[in-house]
């Protein structure tokens, strides 16, 4: 498909297939189309046209859209990304000015949850390691899974990423692991509830509390196990496992 000038961020998403990638991938992706681009000093910017601005030090990006340049270069009108026009100045941005194409352009604050939104929508195939990373577009997610700070969607997206320096995804196994952990946790605090109820009966509603997150723990991971496995949503498998960047 070419490049129109009506493509919209998510057309272009598509096009390219970054609802395929990871969030860092796709942010990779990106950075390398953007690398890319031809770039100019100040004194070079064309009005009409989009840039991304970087400084001469540190991260900060900037988007650019440039209307009026002054005769002698040294100062413009520029809307920064996205807000009205203001008048810049040369020695303001002493950076290098990456000039857009229409597709950067168009990608200009598309978020990855986005993408892969739209993708479903269009009813697209979506890898697995990609739904791990936005599972609240492929399941319903109990609220009962909800734990503390978390909400149950962020503790399933939680319990979906790999630990670091963990190379492969997270497996069946990993979910076997977590459950029989969260046996033995809770198994120590009823002995503890018991040991300890005797001496200050107070203590009791705490390790029932207790007591009641591991339980919760146990529930959740079973639910998730299934999902994890063969012919779950989110099963990968161990060629495609392998693929995975570290």
């Amino acid at each position: 498909m070419s490049t129109t000038s009506t493509e919209t961020g998510i057309d272009v998403a598509l096009r390219k297939g970054f609802y395929k990638l990871t969030a860092y991938d796709m942010a990779a992706k990106c950075r390398k189309m953007l690398d890319a681009r031809p770039t100019c000093e100040f004194a070079a910017v064309e009005p009409g046209k989009t840039y991304c601005y970087k400084p001469s030090y540190g991260n900060r990006f900037e988007l650019l859209t440039i209307g009026e340049v002054t005769p002698k270069r040294t100062q413009a009108v520029a809307s920064v990304d996205g807000r009205e026009p203001r008048r810049i100045y040369k020695g303001s941005y002493t950076g290098t000015f990456a000039k857009l194409d229409a597709d950067l352009v168009a990608l200009a604050g598309i978020t990855h949850e986005t993408v892969v939104k739209a993708a479903v929508d269009a009813g697209l195939d979506v890898p697995p390691v990609v739904r791990r990373e936005h599972p609240q577009l492929f399941i319903e997610i109990p609220e009962r899974f909800a734990s503390g700070n978390w909400s149950a969607v962020e503790r399933v997206k939680q319990a979906l990423k790999p630990a670091p320096f963990q190379r492969e995804p997270v497996s069946v196994a990993d979910m076997d692991g977590f459950i029989e952990h969260a046996h033995h946790l809770l198994e120590h605090v009823r002995c503890e509830r018991t040991r300890r109820g005797a001496l200050n009966p107070d203590m009791g509603q705490d390790y029932e509390r207790m007591a009641e997150g591991h339980v919760n723990d146990i529930d959740f991971y079973r639910w998730l196990r299934r999902l994890v496995g063969v012919g779950g949503i989110f099963h990968i498998p161990a060629p495609a496992a392998a693929k995975i960047p570290a």
